[in-house]
């Protein structure tokens, strides 16, 4: 239908183009929303691994401390152990001389059975009680100790055991049956390993001793 004279015709704007930017600032939206989000989580697993680095790193230090804490107290149960066999050596391994000096009660044995050429059985005092409990226990722990103290603590104990089974072999038959020589000879080892014992206990006390008191 033609329209009049003087009339506007109006007509409907093409809504194409806005349609394309809405798409296009929808997508521009979700994009910006997606790096925040990938950014989020980014933020949120690295705090979250910071923390659990923290907590790692707090419980490696109590382990630490409880460790060091352990071994300062096995090393105070050495000394009150070592400090007990030594002073127990002295005791029943050592007699006083002429002159009221005590002196090496094996070695001495040994000079008299080869001075008289008998065969002495002295009634050396030993029990079959348990003299090392401290080292049957923390035997294993005894590496964690600084140096020198692993090799002094095991020198140590070997020299004891073997003086404990020398002395039980008093009444396993082995003094009963011995020749004078035999017996002058085995009197011998065992002075050495007294001695060699004490000497071993009158080093490694102090090394313990400070070990313990390095923890203040």
């Amino acid at each position: 239908m033609p329209a009049w004279p003087g009339t506007i015709e109006v007509t409907q704007p093409q809504a194409g183009w806005l349609e394309r930017y809405q798409t296009l600032i929808t997508g521009i939206l979700a994009l910006f929303a997606g790096i925040g989000a990938v950014y989020g989580s980014a933020l949120t697993a690295g705090a979250t691994l910071r923390s659990t680095k923290h907590l790692i790193e707090a419980e490696d230090r109590r382990r630490t401390k409880e460790a060091r804490d352990e071994l300062h107290a096995i090393a105070g149960a050495f000394v009150a152990e070592i400090s007990g066999l030594a002073r127990l050596a002295r005791e029943r391994l050592f007699v006083p001389d002429e002159a009221g000096q005590l002196v090496n009660g094996p070695r001495r044995l040994a000079l008299q059975c080869r001075q008289t050429r008998q065969a002495i059985r002295a009634a050396i005092p030993v029990t079959r009680e348990a003299y090392t409990p401290i080292f049957n226990n923390y035997a294993g722990k005894v590496g964690s100790f600084p140096d020198p103290i692993p090799a002094k603590i095991v020198e140590c104990y070997m020299s004891a055991n073997s003086i404990i089974d020398a002395l039980r072999g008093h009444y396993e038959g082995f003094y009963a049956s011995s020749t004078w020589d035999e017996l002058a000879d085995h009197y011998d080892w065992l002075a050495n390993i007294v001695d060699q014992a004490l000497g071993a206990a009158d080093e490694l006390v102090p090394l313990l001793q400070a070990y313990r008191e390095s923890r203040n």
